[in-house]
């Protein structure tokens, strides 16, 4: 038992226990182990698939119970490397234990199990990137469904070692263990994403991931030899170095408008997009809470920033109303929500995670929880968690949302207090109307119909091969096993539990995390009879109106299908990021031009002009 506890019982634990069970599947799948027992291919197949699904399963409650362990005493809060060179200072890598961590760890914990669960559903989810025409050929469509399912099926390796990489960042204690994990996060980010099979998203992520992350190691420059081991949660920081790790926090998280590595064109499954859109921008939402603890709530309390913040929530929520196509209003959707953390940052009177422990989340369970809807509707035709997701993200009291939404009318006594509550108003009311579109799964169709989000993949029998079948052809939700039910309906209480419980005692989550139990967690009761009017004012004129532009979302974009696009277009900011490839690209092929007529195919010319300067200067 020491042994176990040496191994697993300190901060890094639940990130190796997710590491090594990543590894073993990935060592069972290349070594393809089979019972010589079995005299049918087919039946040894769906047997060793069971048992790699029940030994995920086990990985997942081990990490589980270590995380759990961690509050338990004595509790170990750090785990230190040192390592010394001969030759420069050396440094150590850090990695620490508090409550901020540990929830996040926890968030990340849950979201990794959702992932894994919406994976094992085997793509059938909502989460293309464009919607699916009835007029578009079965049999091409089929061959594309083929290819997504073998792509991601038996793949939870994959999102095991995501996980972990996630869980060693949100536990790194010094800048230069930051440094280091950001590297393997974005390299676990890329395995997850098979960049080798897709350019997109894994090449957009992985490119502007590890341009942001040489933010960090300038940070590391600017610290000096021995300020790598500065604590994360303590610093000292100099004014320039606090402003790079918010840079890059703000890269990571993905918010608008450094959102450019989440908004690719390729199609992803809801699983990828759990992993892709939630998991990876938690850590970074965890990295912006650790920076404004240091920072302290006045650093950042602009009204500048305050008004970029409403602009962002505006920009986003007006694509995830005026978007036609499910995944993409799912993403951005959650991109306002990440919004809303960082707004939470540049308003609140608290420093750290007491200001942003509520948006986070939301964003986290509301987004993740949202997902898992999707795909419950697509396969059950049960809408309980899309609607209970869609309250959350709302602001429902006795929901997470309603702490988090009180942040958004704070700022009274900034000189543009007034207008940014009417633009922060505004955005709301949009969001609810994505929110009701994506509660109902109703979409205009291009005659201009609505017509029901049904699913396009349908299983065999067999459950070994799956075809694509077409709107029209569906007449009700495909009937699941009860093995997919069961996924699901996991994957749902793993959410909605922590949802609830959280929502209607906030107290709880201080203690459970360990954290420091002050304004940011008053009891329900505390919270609904102290709301200021303008959060009640802003609850009621959102839901009141964002419902009103849901239900008449056909009459207003039937006939302006053009506008609709352009406004997807030019808000998304996806030409910005266009033309700065452009741009880059162009400076790319202008240095190569100038090192090729200089080193490659020039050198002889080069050379013969040099010798020619050389004996006009002698022969003068």
């Amino acid at each position: 038992m020491t042994t176990l506890e040496t191994l697993f019982r300190h901060p890094l634990g639940p990130a190796l226990v997710l590491a090594l069970g990543g590894l073993l599947l990935r060592l069972s799948r290349a070594v393809r182990l089979r019972p010589v027992f079995f005299s049918q291919r087919d039946r040894s197949e769906h047997v060793f698939a069971r048992l790699r699904g029940l030994f995920t399963a086990l990985v997942i409650l081990g990490a589980g119970a270590d995380l759990v362990l961690l509050r338990v005493p004595p509790i170990q809060a750090s785990l230190r490397w040192v390592w010394q060179p001969l030759t420069v200072a050396g440094s150590a890598l850090d990695w620490r234990l508090d409550g901020w961590s540990w929830l996040a760890a926890l968030l990340v914990l849950l979201l990794t199990a959702t992932a894994l669960l919406l994976r094992e559903d085997g793509g059938a989810s909502v989460s293309g990137q464009a919607s699916v025409s009835g007029q578009a050929s079965v049999s091409g469509q089929a061959s594309v469904s083929d290819q997504t399912a073998s792509s991601s099926r038996g793949d939870a390796e994959r999102t095991l070692l995501l996980g972990a990489a996630a869980l060693a960042f949100v536990f790194s204690g010094n800048v230069v263990t930051l440094a280091s994990c950001w590297v393997i996060l974005d390299a676990a980010l890329a395995f997850q994403l098979r960049p080798g099979e897709r350019v997109e998203p894994a090449g957009r992520a992985w490119g502007l991931l590890s341009l942001a992350g040489l933010l960090v190691f300038v940070v590391l420059a600017l610290l000096g030899e021995n300020g790598g081991r500065t604590l994360l949660m303590s610093g000292p920081f100099e004014r320039v170095e606090l402003g790079l790790l918010w840079v890059v926090a703000l890269i990571r998280a993905g918010v608008y408008p450094l959102h450019y590595w989440l908004t690719s064109s390729g199609r992803i499954e809801a699983t990828d997009r759990v992993a892709l859109h939630l998991i990876v921008p938690t850590t970074g939402l965890w990295l912006l809470a650790r920076v404004h603890e240091v920072a302290g709530p006045n650093w950042d309390s602009r009204p500048e920033w305050a008004a970029l913040g409403a602009l962002a929530l505006l920009g986003t929520a007006l694509v995830a109303w005026t978007t036609e196509d499910e995944g993409l209003r799912w993403r951005w959707i959650a991109l306002n929500r990440a919004s809303l953390v960082v707004m939470a940052a540049y308003v609140a009177v608290l420093a750290g995670p007491g200001a942003l422990v509520w948006p986070l989340v939301t964003f986290s369970l509301g987004s993740g929880l949202l997902a898992v809807g999707q795909a419950t509707r697509a396969r059950w035709g049960w809408s309980l968690p899309t609607w209970l997701s869609a309250l959350a993200l709302w602001g429902l009291p006795g929901t997470p949302g309603f702490l988090a939404r009180s942040v958004l009318i704070f700022p009274t006594g900034l000189p543009v207090a007034l207008p940014l509550f009417g633009v922060i108003l505004v955005a709301e009311t949009l969001l609810v109307a994505a929110l009701w579109q994506a509660a109902i799964g109703a979409e205009l169709s291009e005659s201009g119909h609505v017509h029901k989000q049904l699913p396009v993949l349908a299983r065999s029998e067999t459950g070994q091969s799956e075809k694509l079948l077409s709107d029209e052809s569906l007449a009700r939700p495909a009937r699941p096993d009860w093995s997919t039910l069961a996924r699901l309906g996991l994957a749902t209480a793993l959410l909605a539990a922590p949802l609830i419980a959280w929502g209607t005692a906030p107290a709880q989550l201080a203690n459970l995390a360990g954290l420091h139990a002050g304004g940011a967690f008053p009891t329900l009761r505390w919270a609904l009879a102290n709301a200021r009017r303008s959060v009640w004012i802003g609850l009621a004129l959102s839901g009141l109106a964002g419902v009103g532009l849901g239900v008449m979302r056909r009459q207003i974009f039937a006939q302006m299908r053009g506008w609709q696009r352009g406004i997807v277009a030019v808000v998304s900011l996806e030409w910005l990021y266009q033309a700065i490839a452009g741009v880059v690209a162009l400076a790319g092929a202008g240095l190569q031009y100038f090192a090729a007529l200089g080193e490659g195919e020039g050198y002889l010319g080069w050379l013969m002009l040099t010798g020619l300067i050389l004996w006009v200067l002698l022969r003068g």
